[in-house]
């Protein structure tokens, strides 16, 4: 069953939700900081870009591929 582009897009703010919500918690940092922090990233963009597919995959994924853009272990 194929994902419509409203559905995608719900995704994409569910995990962006939990991504934040997931680093603020590990960096105990305001929610706000980070997403200002997230949404200017190239792994944001690739979430956003629905053809990466990257929209598919957990938080947890996610989150280690922003990790690694910003260079953290």
């Amino acid at each position: 069953m194929a994902v419509d582009k409203a559905g995608k897009q719900y995704c994409i703010s569910n995990l962006v939700s939990m991504v934040v919500t997931i680093l603020s918690e590990d960096y105990n940092t305001a929610c706000d900081i980070v997403l200002g922090k997230f949404v200017q990233s190239r792994t944001y963009a690739l979430l956003c870009d629905t053809e990466t597919g990257l929209w598919t995959q957990g938080p947890d994924y996610i989150i280690s591929i922003y990790k690694k853009e910003l260079g953290i272990r």
